[in-house]
């Protein structure tokens, strides 16, 4: 049983760390690849899809730890 929600909370926390070098990465990079207006608009639509997404998967892995915590055994 533990460790069915320790894999589910690794994937969960993996989602967020890849949502959120996306968007982070976009962001840095669309400041020296992005030339024009129009580049640094296109670099900005390809991250709106995921946004916010990526807070909602740090949210979905804290809560199962934290109500796991009454099943540690510490």
């Amino acid at each position: 049983m533990l460790l069915t929600w320790f894999l589910l909370v690794a994937i969960m926390i993996t989602a967020y760390v890849v949502l959120d070098g996306f968007d982070l990465g976009v962001g840095v990079l669309h400041l020296f690849v992005a030339r024009t207006e129009e580049e640094r608009r296109l670099l900005m639509r390809a991250i709106g899809p995921v946004w916010d997404g990526n807070e909602v998967w740090l949210l979905a892995s804290g809560s199962p730890l934290f109500h796991l915590k009454r099943h540690a055994p510490f």
